[in-house]
């Protein structure tokens, strides 16, 4: 009989193993880790506005999520930011905000066992672009639309080719 820590170690060898397997090789609902991107980049809460547009920048990145003290806080997209410089806002202190000023506090957050079906179906209730992926109490990946998007054209690329249309 297996003990606790056998257990858990199957678990993430099977998360580890679901995570390399294309989308369309799952027998069953494959789990949200087939979409993510592991180790996303991180800015800190009290990062001001410029640093963070810089990373954003030299990333290639349109959301980053925000810890404080090693601690998830929230979220910073690029539409933050744009609605932060709007002419519209004016321009008073701008680049004085903090990343924490203008983030999306309290992000939507899934194990990586969550059903991938089940974030989706989540993500479209929410009206969100993204979903963070927290493990054993750290973050361990995000998944945008964008991820879901090159998931999903990996798919039917798999099924039916990249050129054929009917």
């Amino acid at each position: 009989m297996l003990d606790g820590v056998e257990i858990l170690t199957a678990r993430q060898t099977d998360l580890e193993q679901e995570e390399n397997m294309k989308l369309s090789d799952h027998f069953h609902m494959p789990t949200i880790v087939s979409a993510m991107t592991p180790f996303p980049h991180t800015v800190s809460a009290d990062a001001p506005i410029p640093a963070v547009v810089k990373q954003m920048e030299e990333g290639d990145f349109r959301h980053l999520p925000v810890v404080q003290d090693g601690e998830l806080v929230g979220i910073i997209s690029i539409h933050d930011i744009d609605r932060l410089i709007h002419p519209d806002r004016g321009d008073t202190d701008r680049w004085v905000t903090s990343a924490a000023q203008i983030m999306t506090p309290d992000p939507y957050v899934v194990s990586p066992s969550e059903s991938f079906a089940v974030v989706l179906r989540e993500m479209i209730d929410r009206r969100i672009g993204t979903t963070l992926v927290v493990k054993g109490g750290k973050l361990a990946g995000i998944v945008t639309v964008t991820d879901v998007c090159r998931t999903l054209a990996e798919v039917l690329e798999d099924r039916y080719g990249i050129d054929s249309v009917a």
